[in-house]
């Protein structure tokens, strides 16, 4: 999902479940406060309607108030909590792994990794750079080529790897 997807979401929500009167199109500069007419009470229901409508969980340590100044920092949020940069940081390892750097661009986090040129020995490559860049560890019994079919999969995984870790 890309920026102006969320943002037209973000729009949507706020628009309908908040009851706002916002602009036909709202910009990432928008401040939620200022600009948008979003107060306190909003913003937790908001919190509510992001958890739904973009099915993340927003743990409590994260309700940084920085987060909702601008439109533009709550997208960045979502993305992060949806593991978008982690997809990102997957399909550069791929495009740099079959030496491929077009797929930096053509692929997407459903693409099939397979279908890149990741073979086995590409796999076992790529999952040594996600356990050194995120710090997890795979067990034996998880090394199997369906958890790492796709880009958005080895997000799942490691979001899951990483809030166990955590506690979370």
């Amino acid at each position: 999902m890309d920026k102006e997807q969320t943002i037209a979401q973000l729009r949507q929500v706020m628009s309908e479940q908040l009851e706002l009167a916002l602009p036909d199109v709202i910009k990432e500069e928008d401040r939620l406060y200022e600009d948008l007419n979003v107060d306190s009470i909003m913003v937790l229901q908001l919190v509510v309607y992001i958890e739904e409508v973009f099915n993340v969980t927003v743990p409590e340590e994260d309700l940084d108030p920085a987060v909702f100044q601008t439109v533009g920092s709550l997208v960045d949020f979502i993305h992060a909590l949806k593991g978008e940069p982690i997809i990102q940081f997957v399909i550069d390892r791929v495009a740099d792994l079959t030496s491929r750097p077009e797929l930096a661009e053509e692929l997407n986090g459903d693409s099939p990794l397979e279908d890149a040129g990741v073979d086995s020995v590409l796999l076992v490559n790529l999952m040594m750079q996600i356990e050194q860049q995120y710090e997890i560890f795979y067990e034996d019994d998880e090394l199997l080529q369906e958890n790492f079919a796709t880009a958005r999969l080895i997000s799942q995984r490691i979001l899951a790897k990483r809030a166990v870790k955590t506690g979370g």
